[in-house]
Formats: structure tokens, C-alpha cells, sequence
């Protein structure tokens, strides 16, 4: 259920570097964002990243979501993470963006 304190949701295009391609990652950051209620899909990149669009209620879900999808899992290993708010040079949206959390294959 949306935030109704906060009517503006946040979107954002992230794109992880590190151990985060066949290690389980984009199954992890599937979980993790259906838990939390986050919409969105995440795809591996051919240059070894891990691409997230997302969309939160609020900032708080959203920070929560970044948290958890930095910790290091088993042979999980994220190095970096940059973060493109909507509105910001570097987002843009997936075409596909749904009311759920999937994973592009």
C-alpha cells in the first residue's frame, strides 16, 4: 500500500558493480525489494553491473532498500553502487516497469 503521507514516489535507476553476476545477486534484490514493497526490475549488464530501476513510496523504504542491497551475502560482493534519481542525468526508466518486482533474464 502506497504512502499517503508522502503521494510522490521515488524512482531510481541503479547500477551495481562488484561480485554481483552469477552469484545469486539479482534473485537477492528481487527478495529483497518484494519484502520491502518495492516495484521495479533488475538486469545484468554485459559490462559485469547489475542495473535496478525501482520505485519506493518514500524515502524511507527507498533508504531501506539501498541498505540491503549493499550487504555482502555469500559470494556476493558489492563494490559500488551509484544511484540515479528521476530527473537526474542517467536515469531513465525501464520500458517494462511493472507493479511488482521482477528480474530480466
Amino acid at each position: 500500500m502506497r504512502d499517503k503521507m508522502n503521494s510522490n514516489p521515488i524512482r531510481a535507476r541503479i547500477l551495481v558493480s562488484g561480485s554481483v553476476q552469477g552469484v545469486g545477486y539479482r534473485h537477492r534484490v528481487a527478495t529483497i525489494a518484494r519484502k520491502l514493497g518495492i516495484r521495479g526490475v533488475v538486469r545484468n549488464l554485459d559490462d559485469g553491473q547489475v542495473e535496478i530501476f525501482c520505485e519506493a513510496d518514500n524515502k524511507k523504504q527507498f533508504d531501506d532498500f539501498i541498505f540491503e542491497i549493499k550487504q555482502p551475502h555469500f559470494l556476493i560482493v558489492v563494490e559500488n553502487i551509484v544511484v540515479y534519481l528521476e530527473g537526474q542525468d542517467g536515469y531513465y526508466s525501464h520500458p517494462h516497469q511493472s507493479s511488482e518486482f521482477g528480474i530480466e533474464y
